[in-house]
């Protein structure tokens, strides 16, 4: 995939609302709906979802289909406007983007495998961060320095922003054990 596929936007943070509980509710019945008992579980996933914190807009939702029914999922993503792309990072997950009128990503589907999902280092700490109040609010007020310090720069962020998440996690993992599933 060319940087501009994956790149072509700017950071901008906004400010938590349940316009996107509502947006996710809408994605995930409309996925439940197209695919039926195909689909094993969907769930949100990344800071959009949990009060009282910045991040871009964009929704980030996982789903998990058996290997048979991948080829009916991305063809339901591809008609709700999504665009499949390749991520060497992406660790089994095939990754789809949605952008709004304006060009900007809005939507990003991650169709996972059922042994991938609660290993998925994303999902692990958004359920930390919707668990830890504090952590939370350290993680949205990190996010504005980064965006600031970054300049906007989407590919700078999101490597900071990975490594900020990888230390915390060892940490938490040595102090906490594990999370627990779902």
């Amino acid at each position: 995939m060319d940087d501009e596929s994956r790149y072509g936007y700017r950071v901008n943070l906004t400010e938590f609302s349940d316009t996107w509980t509502s947006r996710f509710h809408e994605i995930s019945t409309r996925i439940a709906e197209e695919l039926g008992d195909a689909v094993h579980r969907i769930e949100p996933m990344g800071s959009r979802l949990v009060p009282a914190m910045v991040a871009k807009p964009i929704l980030d939702v996982m789903v998990t289909v058996s290997p048979e029914n991948r080829p009916r999922a991305k063809a339901v993503f591809e008609a709700m406007g999504l665009r499949e792309l390749t991520l060497d990072e992406a660790d089994g997950r095939t990754f789809f983007r949605r952008r709004d009128a304006d060009g900007n990503p809005d939507l990003h589907i991650h169709l996972v495998g059922e042994d991938d999902w609660e290993l998925c280092p994303e999902l692990i700490f958004y359920r930390r961060l919707r668990r830890h109040e504090d952590l939370a609010r350290s993680y949205s007020h990190f996010k504005l320095l980064l965006a600031e310090l970054t300049q906007g720069d989407v590919r700078r962020y999101g490597e900071a922003k990975d490594r900020f998440i990888s230390c915390v996690t060892e940490v938490l993992d040595e102090l906490e054990g594990p999370p627990p599933p779902g």
